[in-house]
């Protein structure tokens, strides 16, 4: 039996910059926003204006979409007398969030300058570790 195996996409790209999450962040690892601050690692690579422009878009979003104040208050304040399932409250908040957030990525990665330099933004947001990050990768030959 062979050993081999398929190496995913996502292993073939070279991880230039890591952009962390701000607070506040909600339970499930939604935060307000994305630090704006620009990589070092990323000069001469991706102009400065291109990566604002990307960031502030991103971030727009995620305040646009954030969580509404309803469901992030009722989901935190009724969490002890429901045993945790008014967290689930928010869900389909986070649900459109999530959606709307990819639709950005998606336009930002077929943005001229990025797609000559092989540059593409991604969400990475593991399932159960309840945090989340923007990774901006290189594709490698």
């Amino acid at each position: 039996m062979s050993n081999e195996r398929l190496l995913s996409d996502d292993e073939d790209d070279i991880v230039l910059a890591r952009l962390t999450a701000e607070k506040p962040i909600t339970v499930d690892g939604w935060p307000v926003s994305y630090t704006s601050d620009f990589p070092k690692s990323l000069k001469g690579i991706v102009p400065t204006t291109e990566f604002h422009t990307c960031i502030n878009a991103i971030n727009q979003t995620m305040h646009d979409f954030y969580p509404c104040i309803p469901c992030y208050g009722c989901g935190y304040l009724c969490c002890v007398s429901t045993f945790g399932l008014s967290l689930l409250v928010r869900q389909p908040c986070t649900t459109e969030l999530e959606r709307a957030l990819d639709a950005v990525l998606k336009r930002i990665n077929n943005r001229e300058p990025l797609v000559q330099r092989g540059i593409v933004w991604k969400l990475k947001r593991p399932r159960h570790a309840y945090i989340s990050w923007i990774e901006i990768c290189q594709v490698a030959c």
